[in-house]
C-alpha cells in the first residue's frame, strides 16, 4: 500500500511538473507570437510608407501629359496625298522605262 501511495505521489509530482512546463512553453510561444506579429505589422507599415514615398516621387518626377486626340485626315487631304503618290509612281515608272 505504501508503494502505491509513493507511486501515485510521484506521478502527481511528475504531472504537476509537466503542467508547469507546458504552461511556461505556452507563455513563451505567446510572447514569441506577439513579437512576430508586431514585427510583421511594423514591416507592413514600413512598406506602405515606402510605397507612398515612391508614389509621391513618381508623381512629382513625371508630370502627366494631356492625352492627344487622334488626328484624322479629311477626304480632300487623302485625295491630294493619293494623287501625289500616283504622280511619284508615274515618275518612277517613267524613269525606269527610259533606261
Amino acid at each position: 500500500m505504501q508503494l502505491e501511495d509513493q507511486t501515485t505521489e510521484t506521478l502527481l509530482v511528475i504531472r504537476a511538473k509537466q503542467e508547469t512546463a507546458l504552461q511556461e512553453m505556452t507563455a513563451s510561444i505567446q510572447k514569441i507570437t506577439a513579437i512576430i506579429e508586431e514585427r510583421m505589422a511594423q514591416a507592413e507599415r514600413d512598406m506602405m510608407a515606402k510605397d507612398a514615398a515612391v508614389s509621391a516621387d513618381a508623381a512629382q518626377a513625371v508630370p502627366e501629359k494631356p492625352e492627344r486626340k487622334k488626328r484624322h485626315l479629311g477626304v480632300a487631304a487623302r485625295k491630294r496625298i493619293a494623287a501625289a503618290q500616283r504622280r511619284r509612281w508615274a515618275e518612277y515608272k517613267k524613269r525606269k522605262q527610259g533606261r
